[in-house]
């Protein structure tokens, strides 16, 4: 079962909202000829994560995410992503809601030992996994390029977003973006709540 930030998201709009009321691969940063972005003077930053501290000299401009709930991460802060995981188990290519997002983000799988000469070729300035995930490729990615692993995927998603959002100099639109998906599920349990009379929800995952 593949379950990723995205589309665990439609689910918990649903289901977590109402127990509540009881859940373009690039940017371009506008400036002045005379000074910077915030998030572009903000660097070199120091980013503690799961495996350490990573220095991360500049604005990332070419990532790559070992993780399909990264991939998505990076796509929802409209950060260029060069390369990615799309295949997950039994699943080939990136999903199509993704679009034109990914319409030049190279494949870099499977999950299960991402081919790093492929990764290398890219040449990224920033690598994102989990450690869940390739804790023992860290070394090994960390020499490639800036290397910052989250723990694990799935339950802290909305963390990870946060946690990227420092990484890639994109803190407030991973604000804007978690603050309207709650404002969403708020809408959307609050309508069914209406409709069903408040009513009580078990919610349980097969693993």
């Amino acid at each position: 079962m593949r379950t990723t930030f995205l589309r665990r998201a439609a689910l918990i709009v649903a289901v977590g909202a109402v127990l509540a009321g009881c859940s373009n691969n690039g940017t371009t940063d506008t400036a002045s000829t005379t000074a910077k972005p915030a998030a572009e003077s903000s660097y070199p930053r120091t980013i503690t994560q799961d495996k350490g501290t990573t220095v991360i000299p500049a604005r990332p401009q070419r990532i790559v995410a070992l993780d399909n709930s990264l991939v998505e991460a990076v796509v929802l802060l409209k950060r260029p992503l060069v390369g990615g995981i799309s295949s997950y188990r039994d699943r080939k290519g990136f999903p199509p809601y993704l679009g034109e997002a990914v319409k030049n983000t190279e494949e870099v799988g499977p999950m299960e030992s991402p081919n790093l000469e492929t990764i290398a070729s890219l040449e990224p300035d920033l690598i994102v996994s989990a450690t869940v995930r390739h804790d023992a490729l860290y070394d090994e990615l960390s020499k490639i390029a800036p290397t910052v692993f989250v723990k694990t995927t799935g339950p802290q998603w909305q963390q990870n977003i946060t946690a990227l959002g420092k990484v890639l100099g994109a803190e407030d639109e991973a604000a804007k973006e978690l603050a309207a998906y709650k404002q969403r599920a708020k809408q959307v349990g609050d309508a069914i709540n209406a409709k069903a009379g408040n009513p009580t929800i078990s919610i349980v995952r097969f693993l």
